[in-house]
């Protein structure tokens, strides 16, 4: 009996660090950053488009009404949805009390247009009288794809990450193995931003050339950048 007990109890002491030999034996690894851009072309441009009335001539003014008509016909002919055109603000507070009681008033309206590209603005824009357009420009940009560029650029800087570890490794004559663990650190979108005073205004009053081609048009591209952290084994 005696001699199977101690048997057993060497049997087991021999399991026991056979076991914690397995658990000081550690993997290897690496740890290395990775990072991406990705440059967009935007699909979704938001244009601000302000109307104002004027004196035609002597005894004829072209009213607000008329102006806002010939916008929205012609953004109509473009074949934009109707819902992409809204009014954006209208100038002075109680404006219609105003034109009433001062026949020198003159109202204007802003305007706010979504487009999918620039091809279709100069042919929207020639829809309306020159004299009455006051100003033109571009007060943002997006993409409607904004979310699979964020998991794009999350994807290269992944591989970025193992591309990195991989030149590392094997300066040392190692070899890597798969990935551990991947931390995500950044994910930003970079948008242009643009304002009423400068940038890209196209036409009326703040605009310097009023027969700019739609194809010259500079309205800038959106940038996702991403950062993230992986661990790699050493094989």
């Amino acid at each position: 009996m005696k001699k199977v007990l101690l048997t057993l109890l060497v049997a087991g002491m021999a399991i026991t660090g056979f076991a914690q030999d397995m658990n000081d034996k550690k993997t290897k690894t690496i740890t290395v950053n990775g990072t991406s851009e990705i440059e967009i072309t935007p699909d979704i441009i938001y244009l601000n488009i302000t109307l104002q009335e004027y004196q035609k001539d002597k005894n004829n003014k072209v009213d607000i009404s008329t102006l806002e008509d010939q916008l929205t016909k012609a953004v109509q002919k473009a074949g934009i949805p109707a819902e992409n055109l809204t009014i954006s603000s209208v100038s002075g507070a109680q404006w219609w009390r105003k034109k009433k009681k001062d026949a020198d008033f003159y109202a204007s309206k802003e305007f706010r247009l979504k487009l999918s590209s620039l091809n279709k603005l100069n042919s929207i824009l020639d829809g309306v009288e020159d004299a009455g357009i006051t100003n033109v420009y571009i007060s943002e940009v997006s993409s409607s794809k904004i979310e699979d560029y964020r998991m794009a650029a999350k994807v290269k800087a992944l591989q970025a990450a193992k591309a990195k570890a991989s030149v590392m490794i094997e300066g040392i004559g190692e070899k890597l193995g798969a990935v551990q663990q991947v931390v995500e650190n950044n994910i930003n979108v970079f948008r242009p931003a643009y304002n009423n005073n400068a940038n890209v205004v196209i036409r009326g009053l703040n605009s310097i050339n009023t027969s700019v081609a739609d194809t010259n048009i500079d309205y800038r591209t959106i940038k996702v950048t991403a950062d993230v952290s992986a661990v790699f084994a050493i094989q």
